[in-house]
């Protein structure tokens, strides 16, 4: 006979939910949803799940293009990011699409694969987020 009270429960996905921010990094750091996008937010997290096909990484790459050109060709300085995740520890967790440090001063954030520190190297200057099929989503608790 298995303890059930032992089996952990995956997570609920594509919604909204209460939790604590450790209940967070827990759900968050399950391999199975390693290729999740995860966010967190006063007290609420959402594991979006929804596949990403052609018309997501179409739009996604036309973006990230055209303000790549229009700084190569202004000569403003930047720093690309796709897909990272940015966290404010204990407080929110996010994964735009794109996103952007732009200015002189750009952070010296470390090559790894961890969440940026949003307390140590600032937000990004500019985040886009390519709405898919929840658009409401995107303009709301996710923005």
């Amino acid at each position: 006979m298995v303890n059930t009270a032992l089996v952990p429960k995956p997570p609920v996905t594509d919604v909204w939910v209460a939790a604590t921010w450790d209940e967070f990094l827990a759900a968050s750091a399950q391999s199975e949803l390693e290729q999740s996008s995860c966010y967190y937010d006063l007290g609420m997290m959402r594991i979006e799940t929804m596949p990403i096909g052609f018309a997501h990484g179409k739009d996604n790459s036309t973006l990230a293009m055209v303000i790549t050109l229009f700084g190569t060709m202004r000569n403003i300085a930047f720093s690309a990011l796709t897909n990272a995740s940015f966290r404010k520890l204990g407080e929110r967790e996010c994964q735009p699409d794109l996103a952007f440090y732009i200015g002189q001063d750009l952070p010296n954030i470390p090559r790894s694969n961890s969440p940026i520190d949003a307390d140590q190297h600032g937000a990004p200057t500019l985040v886009i987020e390519v709405a898919a099929t929840m658009l409401s989503d995107d303009l709301g608790q996710k923005r």
